[in-house]
């Protein structure tokens, strides 16, 4: 099928009806404004949407394979789910958001699929409104360059590149799963009732890693468990704030 091109200036684009289907897949998609609304889009090649005010998303998106990048901040109207896998763990489509995430008034699941490609969140995620759940289902890599609120973060499957961290992860309810083969954390991970599970091949933490009612459970594959001085004033501690709590390890 043919590319999709739309570019509104300065203006707003608002679709209602959908672009491509799984049996008819439109090809490269490019929207720009300065308002973007989306419905569910399906493509054979790259989705690139660019907006200077917000990107809102109100179903679900899919390519073959192929690159999915937001450029401005995005805005979950429903549970939204993003696939560039189209079905085949080898395919290494990239998602990409170089701008913020957030809910649009209700907590909102975000379910993200690449395969063998990588997931990138430059901006903040959730700090104006936070997610629900955010599902992870990569093989790559995974890096949240800024702060992370949601009420639960679950990592599906092992990635086999790195999981990064640069800004404090906060779940306000439920649990933090993480399972990936290099871990790099720069930041505290904290739950509010929720557990915090970490697998890697080794894991290292150099700020907290806290639990307020539920447990801490850390597995290394090959390596070692450590806590490690960053240079700054942070304390690695491990911490559970309930009686019922229990750090592993």
């Amino acid at each position: 099928a043919g590319d999709v091109t739309l570019n509104a200036g300065s203006g707003a684009v608002s679709i209602d009806q959908p672009i491509g289907t799984s049996a008819s897949p439109a090809g490269v998609i490019r929207v720009t404004g300065g308002r973007v609304s989306l419905p569910a889009v399906t493509s054979s090649g790259r989705q690139i949407y660019t907006a200077t005010e917000s990107i809102t998303l109100t179903a679900d998106l899919a390519s073959s394979g192929t690159e999915i990048q937001f450029d401005g901040p995005v805005l979950l109207g429903a549970d939204i789910a993003i696939d560039t896998a189209d079905g085949d763990v080898a395919n290494t489509g990239n998602i990409w958001f170089t701008s913020t995430v957030d809910s649009q008034t209700t907590a909102r699941n975000l379910t993200l699929t690449t395969g063998a490609g990588s997931v990138s969140f430059d901006g903040a995620v959730g700090d104006v409104s936070e997610l629900n759940l955010l599902r992870l289902y990569t093989l790559n890599n995974i890096t949240f360059s800024d702060t992370v609120q949601l009420q639960s973060l679950f990592q599906q499957a092992r990635g086999s590149g790195q999981f990064r961290l640069d800004g404090t992860l906060t779940s306000t309810s439920r649990d933090l799963t993480i399972n990936t083969t290099t871990l790099a954390l720069t930041a505290p991970v904290l739950t509010s009732g929720g557990n915090v599970s970490i697998t890697a091949d080794s894991v290292a933490y150099p700020d907290a890693i806290e639990s307020n009612g539920g447990d801490i459970t850390l597995t290394a594959r090959v390596g070692g468990i450590s806590a490690v001085d960053d240079g700054d004033a942070s304390a690695a501690v491990l911490r559970t704030t309930a009686a019922s709590g229990n750090a592993s390890g």
